[in-house]
């Protein structure tokens, strides 16, 4: 453990980390809840080069035993994954299951793999020790260690950590990446460190802000083109013309130096047409492959399939990770007496929304609260998969474009219009409380104000020469 007199001297220290692997440009993004080892095994199955673990409170993890064992599942780095030591939860998950993925399984492979954790916290002592907890928790093998700067959830707002700690406290953050890049640098020199974040409000700081991260010594930088206030049901479309823009920043403190592009993708096309859009180094995905985990692949089914195509492959989806269930149950994480079943449920309605839409008395039975095991889980998917026919999937509001998860918020959607000159979206301002719209207004004034004073200093030197 270090001291945190150790650790504050590594704020003064810079270091380069670990460099992006040229293999990877097919990424899954952190997801709470979602990001679960047998959610990763299905998604490597399907293309996905690098996966995220879910967000991790830095805190959490130095001081809390219990913590560990329920969010830790570094299963990729271990020598061979046998069936792990199971927790309470995981083992009423399984009850009356049998194991459907044996060690011979062709399926096997999928089950190692890059994979980068994700911190979030606003103290640089906790970072840099949740670290070391990581990097001892992987046999130090761990691929990276990602820094959360992009969580606009309001239990960000109020542990001062994600796309919050970003836009109020943008000092912190440099200090934080600074420390870590150079612990990890001296003493685990192969791991990459990162961050994600989110578009700031007006380019002016986007300006600022990319050079000031690179600066820090991080391997690369992922960017979900959205801002703080584009979340949930105000969720726009992705602005992929300013995610371009902060890529081109990057590129010029550092021409090689990688970035992820995040958001915005739906379908195979959408992944390639952001990458030729923002020349961006990878690309990743988040709902999409909740939805559809082949979203990195060629050969995936887009809303245009025919519906027999799309209910084939989204029923497969569900059966699949069902058997990667049974061989690694979820961690429950901080969901109960029965986390590692929510876990696994909460991936089913995704992958099966567009048929439960249709079956409300499934959709209630799958989200009952006496459900207990994998068994019974597997019974209503099957059930549900019995109540069409070849005839039924052609006709039905399921076979509809818009009837799929991802598109579940679509028809309250605008298009975002953006003004000239770097200012603030349209739309965004629109989300904007009354006190965060007179903050963003105080910014411009102070900027403002910083310009005029720098253009008078100026032009007072000049009348002096």
């Amino acid at each position: 453990m270090l001291s945190t007199r150790q650790v504050m001297a590594l704020t003064s220290k810079t270091a380069r980390t670990a460099s992006f692997p040229s293999s990877i440009n097919h990424v899954m993004a952190p997801m709470v809840a979602a990001s679960d080892y047998p959610f990763r095994c299905l998604l490597r199955q399907h293309g996905v080069d690098l996966c995220f673990t879910q967000m991790m409170h830095a805190k959490n993890l130095v001081n809390d035993k219990q913590f560990r064992k329920t969010h830790l599942d570094l299963l990729e780095f271990l020598p061979s994954p046998p069936p792990p030591l199971l927790l309470p939860q995981q083992e009423r998950f399984l009850q009356g299951s049998r194991i459907l993925l044996t060690p011979d399984d062709e399926r096997t492979k999928f089950t190692r793999g890059p994979l980068i954790a994700q911190l979030a916290g606003h103290d640089v002592d906790a970072v840099v020790q949740a670290a070391a907890v990581l990097m001892e928790s992987s046999q130090g093998q761990l691929t990276g260690i990602d820094l959360n700067l992009g969580c606009p959830q309001h239990i960000a707002r109020k542990g001062h950590y994600g796309a919050f700690i970003m836009e109020d406290d943008p000092q912190r953050v440099y200090d934080i990446l600074t420390a870590l890049s150079t612990y990890m640098a001296e003493s685990y020199p192969q791991t990459m460190v990162s961050a994600k974040i989110r578009l700031p409000l007006d380019d002016s700081t986007l300006a600022e802000r990319i050079p000031r991260l690179i600066q820090t010594g991080i391997s690369f930088l992922t960017i979900h083109g959205r801002t703080l206030h584009e979340n949930k049901t105000k969720v726009r479309a992705c602005h992929v013309d300013r995610m371009t823009k902060a890529i081109q920043t990057a590129r010029a403190v550092q021409p090689d130096f990688p970035v992820i592009a995040n958001g915005g993708i739906e379908t195979y096309d959408d992944v390639i047409a952001i990458q030729q859009q923002t020349d961006a180094t990878a690309v990743m995905s988040s709902e999409a492959l909740l939805e559809t985990p082949n979203v990195f692949m060629s050969s995936s089914s887009s809303s245009k399939a025919p519906p027999q195509v799309i209910f084939q492959q989204q029923f497969q989806f569900a059966h699949d990770y069902l058997d990667w269930c049974t061989r690694y149950p979820p961690l429950p994480g901080v969901l109960g007496n029965h986390g590692s079943l929510c876990i696994c449920r909460g991936h089913l309605f995704k992958f099966l929304h567009r048929y439960l839409q249709e079956h409300p008395d499934l959709r209630d039975a799958l989200g009952s609260p006496k459900l207990t095991t994998c068994v019974q889980l597997r019974d209503i998917v099957d059930t549900l998969q019995s109540r069409y026919d070849d005839d039924t999937v052609w006709s039905v509001l399921s076979s509809q474009p818009n009837a799929s998860w991802y598109r579940r918020h679509r028809d309250a959607l605008e298009r975002v219009h953006t003004r000239r000159g770097g200012a603030t979206p349209i739309a965004v301002q629109a989300l904007l409380s009354v006190p965060e719209k007179k903050a963003l207004l105080r910014t411009r004034i102070a900027k403002l104000q910083q310009q005029n004073k720098e253009k008078a200093m100026s032009s007072s030197s000049s009348s002096v020469l």
